[in-house]
């Protein structure tokens, strides 16, 4: 293989010349030399495997293909496949249970019957021996009456549920079950096994022994890769063989040896690697090669050591556990540091002693049922440094804290009880006292709704009791100022109790609703100007209503729209707050979304004062199925008093002007089963210009092909934002797919910034092998300047039957495509 490599390597050198821009000519032709030419060897390896003769006739083995098998055999077969190996005894099986059935006399048939000595019969031509669903058939047999033996000569086949053998000769113990076959071809159905071996010995359990084998789970007629050893032991209950001295060759050619060789025959979870990954970065190569434990039916582990070139060496392990109260896992990296060739932008945010000691992260997820009405939950994360996922997981900034929290869930009827112990791991040691997220020490909130149906009263609490503190020392709290409220630690018991009734008809609704809100504090470390023991009493009320009218339209038979306008009103008084701590507050993102609520805050130490009034209007498509073919919306908020309410209770001078926000307008379509489309418009009143709008276009045939587009702009002017993404998955001759993915952003600064990375590969899929390549160009430009950031190349390449795929390039797919779901076929 690798001779062959660096042939081809020096064939497209010479003869590919591509004169394109830089990165495009990265993409199509500028791989890796190697890995170009290994690509070229597969395309011209899959081409010979469609084109070359089959060299015999298969079908004596049970081998149907595609085009020959009834449309019920083909649903039960991969239509990318060429054919199946199709068990003649399946359909009786289905309803026939061996176990539990009257083990019958065993019958002889033959166009000759001799009666020799005693009980021994002698048979020639067209021999049948049967006993229930177990067949054998020779030329000869020379069958022993009181023991149930028979040896058998000639043209040998042997029969039973999941099993054909073809032999020359052999012996039968009908009494036992068991057989010795010498010089035979056999094929496991189910498992898609098929081989051939000097000598096979099937026991009573359906264990097989096989002397010299050679098995693949691939096409008969085209196999892509096979393994010969001395000595192979299939065991079909437990799904796995085991082999000594193995060699696994692909087409013919050794490629790996393994004195002792596990893998499964079927499709259940079993111990051993999974598919490789290697990674080409730049001048440096990382591979992957993860290693999968079925410790038992109820715990496994997944450890993924990486080898990267030049640098410190990687573990990843995961390890899941599922009982009949509980599941969890615990997932963790190791990094053993270089420090000789340690990234240089790692040192300079590295203190000496991390650069010095390993770097790790773990995260450790249980939930536990006590009984049907109350559950555990732990979530519990730290890492070495701040940096770590920046560096290993590609995070666009470094982490402060992590989360460590236990919760007891109980849900009693329509009450619900959530208690909570929660702290931060701070990782980042630069973090000022200040700015360290609050710790609940503990927190108990409860829940309760009663009523609230259509023409009915509902009643809505919710109630939290919960003590945050930081765990600062005597000489943090020292640092900071004491006019801050970020001082304060101590308890908040915070009550929303909420009245409704709804009232709700075919062509209209009425939601009004009052929230009463009531928040007591107990605190701790206050500053000068807080008071000890604050309250807070607050009411809200909203009234939601709408209209709906519809018409048929003329022009579609029984297609129908709607017109739908809509107005949401919602109050809540000032009160001064910014004497009361900040505990868990954070400010909720205005958009689309948050026009339709009564808060402007999440957590319970702020109330955000408000008086608004939405808009909106919106018309719909239904055809006769009572699908949704379109949808146009306009939605409008107008402040009628200025918010005074802030985290810090300041406001910016602007925001006493502001009358109304943003107008918010949409649309979706249907353009056919296949495709569909819609944008969003964002405009900017104040400024009479347009704030954003998005775009996006999806198409998803039953073929598994996949496209997106998506096209988008954020904020005006030098703080505007052009974004745009586009990626498809192309299904192609029933085994191939193209893959691309291209992004693009570009900040409007002063000094304008842009960046785009594209990554453009293949997958190609067969009964028995899989493998995806793809390759990957980042770059970005600030002002004039461009700079090519980072070059990647991926390949996996997996064996089916030998393991199963790796995640890590499915997994880059999956979330980067949206619509692929792991696989081109399945």
């Amino acid at each position: 293989m690798v001779g062959v490599c660096r042939y081809l390597d020096r064939f497209q050198s010479f003869i590919i010349q591509p004169k394109i821009p830089d990165r495009f000519s990265y993409l199509i032709f500028c791989f890796p030399k190697t890995c170009l030419s290994c690509l070229i060897l597969l395309g011209f390896l899959s081409t010979q495997l469609s084109s070359e003769e089959a060299p015999m006739d298969y079908s004596k083995l049970d081998w149907l293909r595609y085009n020959e098998m009834t449309s019920e055999q083909q649903r039960g077969t991969k239509f990318y496949c060429r054919g199946d190996f199709i068990d003649p005894l399946a359909s009786y099986v289905k309803n026939y249970r061996i176990s539990d059935q009257v083990k019958y006399p065993v019958s002889i048939k033959a166009e000759l019957l001799k009666q020799k000595d005693g009980d021994v019969i002698e048979a020639e031509g067209r021999v049948e021996m049967t006993q229930n669903l177990f067949q054998i058939k020779s030329d000869y047999l020379l069958y022993q009456g009181d023991e149930q033996k028979g040896a058998l000569e000639g043209n040998v086949v042997v029969r039973q549920p999941d099993l054909l053998v073809l032999a020359d000769s052999g012996r039968a113990d009908m009494r036992s079950g068991e057989f010795w076959l010498n010089d035979n071809n056999f094929v496991m159905h189910s498992e898609t096994l098929y081989g051939e071996s000097s000598e096979l010995f099937s026991n009573s359990s359906g264990r097989i022994r096989l002397s010299d084998p050679v098995i693949t789970r691939c096409d008969p007629e085209y196999p892509v890769w096979e393994v010969s050893a001395s000595r192979l032991t299939l065991k079909p209950v437990q799904g796995i063989a085991t082999s000594t001295h193995s060699v696994i060759k692909v087409k013919g050619v050794p490629v790996f040896y393994l004195p002792y060789f596990r893998f499964p025959i079927d499709d259940k979870r079993h111990t051993g690697f999974l598919a490789p990954v290697m990674e080409v970065q730049g001048d440096k190569t990382r591979v992957q090669l993860p290693f999968y434990w079925n410790i038992a039916p109820n715990l496994d582990t997944t450890m993924t050591p990486h080898f990267l070139e030049d640098q410190g060496e990687i573990l990843d392990s995961e390890w899941r556990y599922l009982t009949k109260a509980s599941e969890g896992s615990i997932i963790g990296t190791i990094e053993q540091t270089n420090q000789e060739t340690e990234d240089e932008d790692w040192e300079e945010v590295l203190t000496e002693e991390q650069q010095e000691n390993n770097r790790w992260w773990y995260s450790f997820t249980h939930k536990h049922d006590l009984n049907k009405q109350a559950r555990l939950q732990l979530d519990i994360a730290d890492a070495s440094d701040a940096y770590f996922f920046k560096h290993y997981q590609d995070k666009d900034d470094t982490t402060d804290a992590l989360n460590q929290s236990v919760k007891l869930i109980q849900n009693y009827g329509s009450w619900n009880h959530t208690t909570t112990v929660q702290r931060y791991s701070i990782i980042n040691q630069d973090e000022a006292p200040v700015d360290q997220p609050y710790a609940r020490q503990p927190s108990h909130r409860v829940k309760k709704t009663w009523g609230g149906k259509a023409f009915q009263s509902g009643i809505t609490l919710d109630s939290e009791l919960a003590y945050f503190t930081r765990n600062l020392n005597k000489s943090e709290l020292e640092g900071i100022s004491s006019s801050n409220v970020k001082s304060a630690e101590g308890s908040r018991w915070h009550t929303k109790l909420g009245f409704s009734y709804p009232l709700e008809w075919p062509f209209a609704f009425i939601k009004p609703q009052v929230n009463l809100l009531a928040t007591q504090y107990n605190l701790v470390n206050t500053s000068d100007e807080m008071e000890s023991n604050p309250t807070r009493f607050m009411t809200q009320t909203s009234l939601d209503t709408g209209l709906i009218f519809e018409r048929n339209i003329e022009s579609k038979d029984n297609w129908t729209q709607t017109l739908e306008p809509r107005v949401f009103y919602t109050q809540t008084p000032f009160e001064e707050q910014s004497d009361l701590p900040l505990f868990d507050t954070s400010v909720i993102d205005f958009s689309q979304s948050t026009l339709y609520r009564s808060d402007r805050f999440n957590g319970g130490d702020r109330v955000g004062d408000m008086e608004r009034v939405t808009v909106g209007l919106s018309s719909k498509i239904y055809d006769d199925t009572n699908k949704q073919i379109f949808k146009i919306s306009a939605d409008q908020l107008y402040f009628l008093s200025p918010e005074r309410t802030g985290q810090t209770s300041t406001l910016t001078p602007e925001s006493d002007e502001i009358e109304r926000s943003l107008l918010f307008v949409g649309a979706d379509w249907a353009l056919s089963n296949y495709w569909n489309t819609g944008a969003r418009y964002k405009w900017d009143w104040e400024a009479a210009a347009r704030e954003g709008m998005n775009f996006w276009l999806r198409y998803r045939p039953r073929t598994r092909a996949v496209f997106n587009l998506d096209l988008a702009t954020e904020g005006q002017d030098l703080d505007k934002e052009d974004s745009a993404s586009a990626s498809f998955v192309l299904p192609f001759a029933q085994r191939w797919g193209l893959i691309g993915i291209h992004e693009w952003t570009k900040n409007h600064e002063e000094i304008a910034e842009t960046a785009s990375s594209s990554w453009l590969g293949f997958e190609f899929d067969d009964c028995c092998w899989n493998t995806r390549l793809l390759v990957s160009h980042e770059e970005s430009e600030i002002g004039e300047e461009r700079e090519v950031e980072e070059r990647k190349i991926l390949f996996q390449i997996t064996l089916k039957g030998l393991g199963s795929p790796g995640e890590a390039l499915e997994n880059l797919l999956v979330e980067e495509i949206d619509g692929y779901k792991g696989n081109l076929y399945r």
